[in-house]
C-alpha cells in the first residue's frame, strides 16, 4: 500500500455535495477497516454502508489501497487533533498529548487496527501521516524552549524531537498490541520519564508569568 495519503481535491468537482459523499465514504471505510483485516473488506460493503455503488466509490479512490491508505490517514489526523485539543499545556505537548493519544484510541478503530496487528507498509503509512510530522515539530518548538530555560539538553533539538517521536510511536504500538492501554500506571511511568528529560511541568516559565 502506498504510504502517500490520498488527493484530497480528487472527484470532488470543487462541489460541497462531492466532499461531503467523500467524507462519508472514508467514514464507512474507518469502521469497516477498523472491525476486520484489510483483506476481508471488500469496496461493495463500504458503498452499501453508504447508499453507493461501487463504481462511485473509485470515482473518489483508485483502488481498495488507494481507500484504505485515505481512511487511515483520516482516522489519524481526527486521533492527533483530538489529542492535541485535550492537551493543556501547549508547551509540554508530548508529555500531555501521550496520554490523550491512548485515551483516544477506542473512537479511533482504524488506526487502534494498524496499532494492533497492522502490516510494516501499514504502520509505515501511519508514521508517514502529514498529523505525525506536526506532532514532531511541536516536540521541537518545545524542547528548544526546554533548552533555553535550561531544562533540557544542547543537543540538537531536532534530533531530540525525532527521538521522542521515534519512542512515543514505538510505545503506543507496544502498549496496544501487549493490551496495556487500560493501565493508568504506564502511561503514568511515561509521562515522568519525559518529565525527567525535558523538565517538569512549570519549567518553563508562562508569558504572563514574564509580563
Amino acid at each position: 500500500m502506498s504510504s502517500e495519503p490520498h488527493d484530497p481535491q480528487r472527484s470532488t468537482s470543487g462541489s460541497g455535495k462531492g466532499h461531503r459523499t467523500r467524507s462519508r465514504i472514508l467514514r464507512a471505510a474507518i469502521n469497516r477497516f477498523g472491525e476486520a483485516p484489510y483483506r476481508n473488506v471488500s469496496v461493495s460493503q463500504i458503498a452499501r454502508d453508504c447508499d453507493l455503488t461501487p463504481a462511485a466509490v473509485y470515482a473518489y479512490f483508485d483502488s481498495k489501497s488507494d481507500l484504505f491508505d485515505s481512511a487511515l490517514h483520516e482516522d489519524a489526523n481526527r486521533w492527533t487533533a483530538a489529542a492535541f485539543a485535550a492537551t493543556s499545556d501547549p508547551e509540554r505537548p508530548i508529555t500531555e498529548a501521550f496520554g490523550h493519544l491512548i485515551v483516544g484510541l477506542p473512537d479511533h478503530p482504524l488506526v487502534s487496527r494498524v496499532l494492533k496487528s497492522g502490516t510494516t507498509d501499514q504502520l509505515r503509512s501511519l508514521l508517514a501521516n502529514e498529523s505525525i510530522a506536526t506532532l514532531t515539530d511541536s516536540i521541537e518548538a518545545g524542547v528548544k524552549e526546554r533548552q533555553a530555560a535550561g531544562f533540557a539538553s544542547g543537543r540538537s533539538a531536532r534530533d531530540l524531537a525525532v527521538g521522542t517521536e521515534t519512542i512515543v510511536f514505538s510505545l503506543l504500538t507496544t502498549i496496544v498490541r501487549v493490551g496495556l492501554e487500560g493501565d493508568p500506571g504506564r502511561v503514568r511511568g511515561v509521562q515522568a520519564v519525559f518529565d525527567v528529560a525535558f523538565g517538569p511541568p512549570g519549567a518553563v516559565p508562562s508569558n504572563e508569568a514574564d509580563a
